[in-house]
């Protein structure tokens, strides 16, 4: 096994302190912002090109980020490309700016760009050239002090290094980090040089990768980030790749392909094409290339912060959607397949296409999809009369007068209109909204969604939804297509349901007893098996989503069809090649497993008696056992001396992430007398 365990890792302590400490002959007394001490690091940070997607990184640790880290960061023209991609994703919204200084220290400033240079050196440098830490004993010896991060960048260093020269460079880094414990030191490979995986900077980069793996060091894996495209299926540094993204597409010996220009001229509707176009000029690349760079380095200092590395459960306006283990954001991909799987997937249509409810532009004169509106906790409530007050909550709503209504002013269809009060993080939804000359509302029928709890509506009530569950959270909205990764459970509507309901479902829209008809709730996912690469990119996002997380039957309405928020960012034509998905191509899943109680969305993040093993570092015999399934991985790393034994009832599966070094062991069985009786 060759993956490398990478990007999730548990947050570690904080720390803060003035020490002194000496290097060099230096004695100095250090100041430091509180951050993760390096010595306290129980497992390390490697960072590479699996680490650039911005959407998965809940923004409260960018915001964390800036707030608490200073970093001094020193390189020549390669290492510039960090800093150029971060420049390039300022375009991406305030969270992603930052005050920045040039040459030296500047107390306060989150990044002092070119801070090292100022102390007498350039970059690592070349076969044991160590100016570079005595540059840095030089700028944190200064009274005013305050760089709890600190990086330095290749420029053609490591290609034509030695084993000794990397090995210097690794204890210099050991050095400084046991002299300045609230320093945390970022190490970096070098960049490609077209010299493929016998070269030797492939050996010296992988002498830095198997060090910070063993000792648990921080690594911003440069190399690794400019060996891959955004899709992540090919390694060009496999075919020679260089750093200007050059690569040996024949075999023939010579650099015949550019995977950035050819990524970006096959995805031009992209958003890192929009940021790429943005970036300015790329030292000796392509601006894909440095745009990657600034996503991966925002990555780095979020975990820096102390995030987890775990995908945030879905916001909106500043207001977590449920909390994370509520049933909308709980993966179903585990669950077993439901016995009556076969009979509703027949009664939807096994052959019928999946149809994206949303889209750009209009359709019969009103937005396609369901529109929302977020207000703030001052926007004045109005009355609202409900046609089934009975199963409403009572108004007022926080309604506002130009509040979008689904299909627009003249809809004849179910007009729900979605309100989220940001400030309050409360849920406001009604279905057959009308506004009315005195600036009331009249409604079918109303709900309040209280986004912090986990309460459900009252057993039989419906809600703006025929099942009785909130319609915002399964929405399939473009800002979290665009950051690639939609973390949550998405609505579908069919045509012919049952008289019944499955948690959470309160609700049933249906006279019909037939038990091949699926009730209102039912969890569906995508089969894993479906292959999703002929897919665009966009569409891949949600055909993912819909394998981990699935979809969710809330209302009675054409068949397979998914629900989104209209926008005009959508490409119709992209999303119409949905239809490529069949109803064969999902089965219903049994989530009863997840229920902890009838009246709550709280679901168990892991069915009873099955086992994930992630996030751990083995260096001595330990042994893992499940009385039914087990999975290992990702960020499990078997390292040199460790011994892992993985035994199960059922079944032992083996995940991406999971690295197992030459001198350890991995054992994996099947045990029935492990099974539960």
């Amino acid at each position: 096994m060759t993956a490398v365990a990478r990007c999730l890792l548990r947050p570690r302590p904080l720390h803060s302190g003035r020490v002194a400490r000496a290097v060099g002959g230096l004695l100095f007394v250090l100041s430091a912002v509180p951050v993760p001490a390096a010595l306290a690091r129980e497992e390390p940070i490697l960072v590479d090109h699996h680490c650039t997607n911005l959407g998965r990184i809940p923004r409260t640790w960018i915001e964390q980020a800036k707030a608490v880290l200073r970093i001094g960061y020193g390189h020549t023209s390669h290492g510039s490309q960090l800093v150029t991609g971060l420049e390039a994703l300022r375009s991406a919204g305030s969270t992603y700016d930052f005050d920045a200084s040039n040459w030296g220290l500047h107390p306060g400033v989150f990044l002092n760009d070119l801070w090292g240079n100022a102390g007498g050196a350039d970059d690592l440098g070349h076969n044991g050239d160590l100016a570079w830490r005595d540059a840095t004993v030089t700028m944190l010896s200064l009274p005013e002090n305050d760089r709890n991060v600190v990086i330095w960048s290749w420029c053609g260093g490591v290609s034509d290094n030695t084993p000794e020269g990397i090995q210097a460079y690794l204890d210099a880094m050991s050095a400084l980090e046991a002299a300045y414990p609230n320093v945390t030191f970022v190490y970096m490979t070098g960049h490609l040089d077209g010299s493929g995986d016998a070269g030797n900077l492939h050996q010296r980069n992988q002498q830095i990768r198997a060090y910070c793996l063993a000792n648990n060091k921080v690594l911003f894996d440069f190399a690794d980030i400019e060996s891959f495209d955004p899709d992540g299926t090919t390694n060009f540094r496999t075919l020679h790749a260089t750093d200007g993204c050059d690569y040996d597409r024949d075999g023939d010996g010579s650099a015949d392909g550019n995977w950035a220009v050819e990524w970006l001229a096959a995805n031009p509707g992209h958003e890192l094409a929009q940021q790429a176009q943005g970036c300015g000029d790329c030292a000796h690349s392509e601006r894909l290339n440095c745009v990657l760079k600034g996503r991966a380095l925002w990555w780095l200092l979020a975990r820096l912060a102390g995030w987890d590395g775990h995908a945030s459960p879905p916001a909106i306006g500043g207001c977590q959607i449920f909390p994370a283990d509520n049933i909308w954001n709980v993966p179903v991909d585990t669950l077993p397949v439901h016995s009556r799987s076969a009979d509703y997937i027949a009664t939807i249509g096994a052959t019928v296409g999946l149809h994206a409810d949303f889209g750009s532009g209009t359709w019969n004169g009103g937005p396609i999809g369901i529109p929302f509106v977020t207000v703030p906790g001052t926007q004045p409530p109005v009355t609202v009369t409900f046609d089934y007050a009975e199963e409403s909550d009572p108004s007022p709503y926080p309604i506002p007068p130009n509040a979008p209504i689904e299909g627009g002013p003249a809809s004849t269809g179910d007009r729900h209109v979605l309100v989220l009060d940001r400030d309050r993080c409360l849920l406001y939804e009604t279905w057959d909204s009308w506004p009315q000359a005195d600036g009331s509302w009249h409604a079918g029928s109303g709900a309040r969604f209280d986004l912090t709890s986990h309460a459900l509506r009252p057993a039989g009530w419906t809600s703006a939804d025929a099942a009785g569950l909130p319609i915002l959270p399964g929405l399939v909205r473009y800002e979290e297509v665009a950051g690639g990764v939609i973390p949550h459970a998405l609505r579908f509507t069919a045509a012919a349901t049952q008289r019944a309901y499955v948690w959470p479902a309160r609700h049933f829209a249906s006279s019909s007893t037939d038990p091949t008809r699926p009730p209102m709730g039912q969890r569906f996912r995508l089969k894993a098996a479906f292959d999703v690469s002929p897919y665009p990119p966009e569409v891949q996002v949600i055909l993912n989503a819909l394998k981990k997380y699935g979809l969710i039957l809330a209302d009675n309405g054409s068949n397979w069809y998914l629900s989104g928020v209209p926008d005009e960012r959508w490409n119709n034509d992209t999303l119409a090649q949905l239809a490529g998905v069949k109803g064969s191509d999902f089965e219903a899943v049994d989530t009863s497993t997840l229920m902890l109680h009838p009246d709550s969305g709280q679901a168990r993040t892991q069915a009873p008696c099955a086992v994930v093993f992630r996030d751990r570092t083995v260096t001595s015999p330990l042994e893992v056992t499940s009385c039914d399934s087990l999975a290992a991985g990702p960020s499990v790393v078997v390292a040199a001396g460790g011994a892992l034994t993985l035994r199960a009832a059922r079944l032992v599966t083996l995940r991406n992430g999971l690295v197992v070094h030459a001198t350890a062991s991995l054992t994996l069985g099947l045990d029935p007398s492990l099974a539960t009786p």
